[in-house]
C-alpha cells in the first residue's frame, strides 16, 4: 500500500528502523503525536518513510528469508568447525 509507519518501540521494530529506516518507532504519546504530525504534514518524511517500507516490502519475500536462513546455517557450521 505504500503507506507510512509509525510503531511503538521494542527491539524487533528498533532494528527494522535502523537497518531499513522504517517504521519510525517512538517511546511515548509526545513522541508518537510528533511523528505522526510529521508523516501528515510534511510530505518528504512521508515519502522517506513510504518508499523505505516499499524497499523493505520487496526484499522480504521467501527468497531472501531462505537466503538468510541458509547463511545462519553455514555460520552455524563454520564456527562448530573451529
Amino acid at each position: 500500500y505504500r503507506l507510512p509507519v509509525v510503531a511503538s518501540e521494542s527491539p524487533e521494530f528498533r532494528v527494522l528502523e535502523s537497518e531499513w529506516g522504517c517504521p519510525r518507532t517512538v517511546a511515548d504519546d509526545n513522541e508518537l503525536a510528533e511523528a505522526l504530525r510529521a508523516v501528515l504534514e510534511d510530505e518528504e518524511e512521508r515519502r522517506r518513510l513510504c518508499d523505505r517500507a516499499e524497499r523493505f516490502a520487496e526484499r522480504m519475500n521467501w527468497d531472501y528469508v531462505a537466503e538468510r536462513m541458509v547463511d545462519t546455517y553455514w555460520n552455524v557450521l563454520e564456527r562448530r568447525r573451529r
